[in-house]
């Protein structure tokens, strides 16, 4: 196995059935209503009528272990979590060379809570949650060519809490609430090359979309005389851009797709939180520490297979 591996960070690839069932590729090959998220181009080449697909995805996130080496006071376990998504696919019939398509996803977020002393100092709490809105169109300039875009509409709302006790003092504990939410813009591209009726290359291209999560800070301690602080709070967070590429071949029922997409996390590098009256001069100061990223950009290769057993 490697030495260096590559995670997903908290991006939801998996955005309908098929992708849950090909693992992500999903991009050249898209025979239901789900290239209008997937690939957009593709819509050009479906059946000629309009098609809808529902599902509803249930996220369980495990019970986490973490043991430290200093002690048992600094280890602890994660709560465990269930979200439930559902999802839309909708693609209509051709109107001369254009075809329009409507997706509602999920394409960022989930949550981590922690309640021993030390974990829940940094992440008592951590959510991201991200509602995307992505109305599409497809126009066939061929037979064999068709390109196809979109606009990303993504509602977010984030939550942090922290509570510090016994690590700053053993008779006052602090904590902190911030939640906030924000919508935003960004778009998608597609291209879609059918060179024969069996082979299918494709490229998308999904682009980064800007958040200023902007809502309630309060701070708190309890056990002491510290008034408690009430404001606004503030902080920018970057849904990383994806680019994808990908083909698949046809031999009679089995269809064989190899894709590679690029996530570019390198646009996250550090969570800034912002406060308004400023926290310079209080006893939650500290508080206000930039929490550095720098992640890395991040490469996916993908294999799916789809045989068509019969009609049904």
């Amino acid at each position: 196995l490697p030495a260096v591996t590559h995670g997903s960070g908290f991006r939801i690839t998996n955005q309908s059935l098929g992708a849950v069932g090909m693992s992500g590729a999903h991009v050249a090959y898209t025979p239901g209503p789900d290239a209008s998220y997937y690939n957009p181009a593709n819509m050009s080449f479906l059946s000629d009528h309009w098609q809808l697909e529902t599902s509803l995805t249930v996220l369980h996130l495990p019970e986490i272990e973490y043991s430290d080496d200093r002690g048992s006071l600094f280890s602890g376990h994660s709560e465990e979590e269930f979200f439930y998504l559902p999802l839309i696919h909708l693609a209509t019939e051709q109107y001369g060379k254009v075809r329009y398509g409507f997706s509602l996803i999920y394409p960022y977020g989930l949550s981590k809570q922690w309640q021993q002393v030390y974990p829940k100092s940094l992440a008592e709490e951590f959510s991201l949650l991200t509602v995307e809105a992505n109305p599409s169109i497809a126009f066939s300039v061929t037979d064999w060519l068709s390109i196809g875009g979109g606009l990303r509409i993504v509602h977010g709302k984030g939550e942090v809490k922290n509570e510090l006790g016994g690590f700053l003092s053993p008779l006052l504990t602090w904590r902190s609430s911030l939640e906030g939410t924000d919508t935003s813009l960004g778009y998608n591209l597609a291209l879609s090359v059918r060179p024969t009726n069996k082979w299918a290359v494709a490229a998308t291209y999904r682009s980064e979309v800007h958040l200023d999560l902007e809502g309630d800070a309060e701070f708190a301690v309890d056990g002491g005389f510290i008034p408690p602080y009430s404001g606004r709070g503030e902080v920018s967070i970057n849904l990383p851009a994806v680019f994808s590429l990908a083909t698949a071949y046809s031999w009679d029922k089995l269809t064989v797709e190899i894709g590679w997409d690029r996530t570019f996390w390198s646009s996250f590098e550090n969570l800034d939180f912002l406060y308004s009256p400023g926290l310079s001069g209080t006893p939650y100061a500290l508080f206000d520490v930039v929490l550095q990223k720098n992640w890395s950009d991040s490469d996916a290769y993908r294999l799916g297979l789809t045989y068509a057993w019969s009609e049904q």
